[in-house]
């Protein structure tokens, strides 16, 4: 809630007291809620000057990744409850500290500060060829039907977000066939640009997980579930399976799948997959 109020201001701040937008606020709150739901009514259309034209489209688009990052969110929140009722798992803070043990913290968590690095990455990876496929679509449409630059560009992201508002549309029969391509093409662009938001929300998700996991150390329940083996003792590979499971990159039931795939490989039972099981 709070994330949508401060989503509102902006537009309210955004479109009457920076653009100002002859319409009443309440009009603005009402355009800004129904770019965010992407109903896209039409009924009341705020953007009117290629400014306010531009800055709607960033702010739909805003609008829509905090849907995505809402969603994602959630998802892995469900997953984890999900996951720790099925196991009975209670995280315990019993683990005694020691100078070692804080500096192998800091080695281990320095790892962590370079997040910011790893989002930039998927994102420079990801944005520009949905970017330029968005961009191209408007400028194709625009030139097209005549419109100018920033209308074209306008209607090629309100178009992708779903939102539609019906204050530019095609109304020649070539600039309509062309949105029959258009759109698959432009909603195609849009899910890349959402997946790696989304994808962003999960890895970090799973490092708070991985890192709650480890300063709250290890507890006897803890070492009952790596020990696969049932030998008494953890391994490197029980522990990294372990905590590949718990920030949820790996199911138990691909792992058990795995065990008895391995198993049926494995046809001399020596526990290793040689040239005589072949």
């Amino acid at each position: 809630f709070i994330a949508i109020g401060v989503y509102l201001s902006i537009g309210i701040i955004g479109y009457k007291y920076i653009l100002l937008s002859s319409l009443p606020i309440t009009d603005i709150i009402y355009f800004c809620c129904v770019c965010l739901s992407t109903v896209g009514y039409g009924d009341v259309i705020v953007p009117i000057t290629n400014s306010e034209k531009v800055f709607t489209i960033f702010y739909a688009m805003s609008g829509i990744l905090l849907w995505s990052s809402a969603i994602a969110t959630i998802c892995t929140e469900v997953i984890e409850l999900e996951k720790n009722t099925a196991t009975g798992h209670e995280m315990e803070t019993t683990k005694a500290t020691t100078a070692a043990k804080s500096s192998n913290n800091k080695q281990l968590f320095s790892s962590f500060s370079s997040q910011l690095q790893l989002w930039k990455t998927i994102l420079f990876k990801s944005l520009p060829k949905p970017t330029f496929v968005i961009l191209s679509c408007g400028y194709i449409i625009g030139r097209v039907e005549g419109w100018n630059i920033i209308d074209g560009i306008y209607f090629s992201f309100i178009t992708a977000t779903t939102i539609g508002l019906g204050d530019i549309v095609p109304v020649t029969k070539l600039g309509r066939m062309f949105v029959i391509i258009l759109i698959p093409a432009l909603l195609a662009a849009a899910g890349q640009i959402f997946a790696s938001i989304t994808q962003i929300c999960i890895r970090q998700q799973q490092h708070k997980l991985f890192e709650m996991e480890y300063n709250n150390g290890l507890t006897q329940n803890d070492l009952s579930l790596m020990d696969l083996n049932h030998d008494g003792k953890i391994s490197k590979d029980e522990y990294v399976l372990y905590m590949l499971m718990e920030m949820g990159i790996v199911e138990i039931s691909d792992v058990n799948e795995l065990h008895d795939q391995f198993k049926k490989f494995d046809v001399t039972q020596s526990g290793f997959i040689e040239s005589a099981d072949l």
